[in-house]
């Protein structure tokens, strides 16, 4: 091909993609309310499609272009593509309902009456369809009035995701308030903004968890094993759909515990473990089960004194005042909530759900991992090999290097998550597709993907065949999201998996037959994964040969 003709299709293809991304980010940030005269935005399908496809073009015509850019920078291309392309959402326009009607409760009410008296909201909001304003009182009775002691509406949810909505929703403020002065705060570009939010901290979220897992593994396996476990597990789910739940929140806020515990764990400086302190706290916020995770820097710091035979007194000293301060900022953290639930209900701590919603023995185990009833590696029957990943030894030299014990604690994250969603009278989690309280867990399990996918790489027949496994579960994954959205799922009964696969596979036929650029879209979209894998693959292989 003559030069001159590879420049103009470079240009051509280059202008098509950035036209067609800042399209989707428009899209991402307005919605619905994103209007451009003589070209539909109602759809992101076109632009997510001229996006991926200029993108596959380039890279497989031009890989000069790409040989120079940064492995890692081409990765987290990857992951802004993934989200800002599969994520949209086109089924406008946006309600808060079920448990998102408590936690908007309190950003609204926050915002615009600085207070956390919920009686509009709840009014507007209609809460009385989903229960979420009603407490168990100490006679294990459920209360839909005030509560006695305060006169305050309950709220039996955290007040941890609207923290991280806050901004967003004050970005949309500030865009409103000079076209709409009698704004209410329900308009559907404040809804909007948030959903935007809310795809950023799943992008941003990634990132964290991917900076940790190439200090441990190649990028090309870091990437691939993050991008299995969001297709693999109900992160698809909660990313495309539940805006206004705290599962997405949780996530990215678990990611940024690991990343920053991952940075800090080895180091004296008492201000640093007080910034993981924080974090932790915000962790806990968002979801009261990740308080439990505050055990892991205890555990690192113990394995950290025990394993010296011989212990000097001021290292003793050292590692005791820093897991104080560590504990200290913690219980900052936590201080939101804890100041909530003394204004709500009279007290600092206290169970709104009562006390028989979780018991301190895991009676539930078995069933929140294998029963059809919303069981993890039941719906989602891949996410074991990230488990297993987790319990073989990863190769020598990251335990030569010392990244050992903290690889082990991934392994203790998620079971001492998973004892507290077993110890959950409810394991089912209500309407939920899949085990949906395990969302903030998954970061732990992509250290098992990774381990998994860095032993069988060296063997290309094995790990192409386990890569076509996992896409064509990612697939089933996808339409299975349909089937439930389409309501074709019961979501409040037991859903035997061969049942689960023929509502997918209804999925994957009326999508051919109604909406056949959906499937191509999804089907490029695995192309590219596979693609951007094999060329981080041979960057590799072709950089350790030279």
């Amino acid at each position: 091909m003559p030069r001159i003709i590879r420049v103009i299709l470079a240009s051509l293809l280059t202008l098509a993609a950035t036209a067609s991304l800042l399209l989707l980010l428009g899209k991402a940030l307005l919605g619905d309310q994103l209007v451009i005269r003589g070209l539909r935005t109602q759809s992101s399908v076109n632009p997510s499609l001229i996006l991926l496809i200029s993108v596959l073009v380039l890279i497989y015509l031009f890989p000069g272009i790409w040989r120079k850019a940064r492995l890692n920078l081409l990765a987290i291309l990857g992951f802004v593509l993934l989200f800002f392309t599969l994520f949209q959402y086109d089924r406008y326009p946006l309600s808060i309902e079920g448990d998102g009607v408590g936690y908007f409760a309190y950003l609204h009410s926050l915002y615009f009456d600085k207070d956390l008296n919920f009686f509009d909201e709840y009014r507007v909001l209609h809460a009385e369809k989903y229960g979420v304003h009603g407490y168990i009182n100490d006679r294990g009775m459920l209360m839909l009035e005030p509560v006695p002691q305060t006169g305050y509406q309950p709220n039996a949810f955290s007040i941890g995701p609207s923290l991280l909505w806050y901004p967003f929703y004050g970005i949309a403020d500030r865009l409103q308030r000079h076209s709409h002065t009698r704004r209410t705060g329900y308009e559907p570009l404040y809804l909007n903004v948030i959903r935007f939010g809310h795809i950023l901290l799943g992008l941003l979220g990634t990132i964290f968890l991917y900076r940790v897992l190439i200090c441990l593994f190649p990028p090309s396996v870091s990437f691939l094993s993050l991008v299995l476990v969001i297709l693999l597990s109900p992160f698809y789910y909660y990313q495309e759909n539940m805006v206004f739940y705290s599962h997405i929140c949780s996530y990215f806020t678990m990611a940024l515990f690991i990343f920053v515990f991952f940075r800090v764990r080895d180091r004296a400086n008492f201000l640093l473990w007080g910034l993981l302190g924080l974090v932790t706290g915000l962790v806990a916020l968002m979801r009261w089960q990740n308080t439990v995770i505050v055990a892991l820097p205890i555990i690192y710091t113990a394995y950290g004194v025990l394993k010296n035979q011989w212990i000097e007194r001021r290292i003793l000293v050292r590692e005791t005042v820093k897991t104080t301060v560590f504990l200290l900022f913690f219980l900052i953290g936590c201080l939101p909530q804890l100041i909530v639930f003394k204004e709500i209900y009279g007290r600092f701590l206290i169970i709104p759900q009562g006390s028989s919603f979780i018991s301190f023995f895991p009676s539930y185990l078995w069933q929140t991992l294998l029963s059809p009833f919303h069981g993890l590696f039941y719906w989602h029957p891949l996410l074991a090999v990230g488990l297993i990943g987790m319990f073989i030894r990863p190769r020598s030299d990251i335990r030569v290097n010392g990244q050992r014990p903290f690889f082990t604690l991934a392994a203790i994250g998620f079971s001492l998550q998973t004892l507290v969603n077993g110890s959950i009278q409810q394991f089912w989690a209500g309407a939920a597709f899949g085990a949906r309280r395990f969302v903030d867990t998954l970061g732990f399990l992509a250290f098992g993907f990774a381990n998994i996918i860095d032993r069988i790489r060296k063997s290309t027949l094995i790990s192409w065949i386990f890569l076509g496994i996992c896409l064509l579960f990612s697939l089933f994954n996808i339409m299975l999201e349909l089937a439930f959205t389409w309501n074709l799922i019961p979501a409040m009964s037991p859903v035997r998996f061969s049942a689960l696969l023929e509502k997918a596979w209804v999925s994957l036929r009326s999508l051919a037959a109604s909406e056949p650029r959906t499937l191509v879209f999804h089907l490029v979209l695995l192309s590219f994964i596979c693609l951007l894998y094999r060329f981080l693959l041979r960057r590799e292989r072709n950089e350790t040969a030279g």
